[in-house]
């Protein structure tokens, strides 16, 4: 077989006994889909299902290439599964050393971004005054800091730039200079 997206797209059409009900739910158009099936069909020099006004109904050879198209698809997506388990997703505990006004304003509005994306993390904070720097044996995995890191044995890396504005109304300059 050239294409395992097409055997894909034949067991919904299949499970759905309907091209427009299909072409739907994967969010395609309808002549899209009956285009690859019919690429599929072609491919396979049979014919997979007969299509009427009332929907689709597999042929004998279809059924019985369902049923086995069912097992692979499946067999697919474990694949895929497995291969993200092997991926080496991030899980367990990260301890995360931030000050209070980094954590309030750049990281705790990106949680949950970061939890849906990886579910099996488990996040502690220690909040840390704004001056107070990390130490090596502090508990922390993380440290999150805004300055520059004196010399250390700590490896560090630059994760973003900020830059600094001083800024007054014109009646408190006017007033206190």
């Amino acid at each position: 077989m050239k294409d395992l997206n097409r055997l894909q797209l034949f067991t919904i059409a299949a499970r759905f006994g309907s091209m427009s009900k299909a072409a739907a739910y994967l969010g395609i158009a309808k002549s899209s889909l009956s285009k690859q099936i019919s690429a599929l069909e072609g491919d396979l020099g049979l014919r997979l299902f007969d299509r009427s006004s009332r929907g689709l109904q597999l042929t004998d050879e279809g059924l019985v290439l369902f049923e086995q198209g069912e097992l692979v698809v499946e067999q697919c997506e474990q694949f895929h599964d497995l291969a993200l388990e092997l991926e080496g997703t991030p899980a367990g505990r990260v301890r995360i050393g931030v000050s209070a006004l980094l954590a309030q304003h750049c990281i705790i509005p990106k949680i949950r971004q970061l939890m849906e994306r990886y579910p099996a993390l488990e996040l502690q904070f220690r909040i840390r005054h704004s001056t107070e720097r990390p130490q090596p044996g502090d508990e922390t995995d993380i440290s999150i800091i805004v300055g520059e890191l004196p010399n250390s044995s700590l490896i560090c890396r630059r994760v973003a730039t900020m830059h600094n504005m001083t800024v007054a109304a014109p009646q408190y300059l006017e007033r206190y200079g």
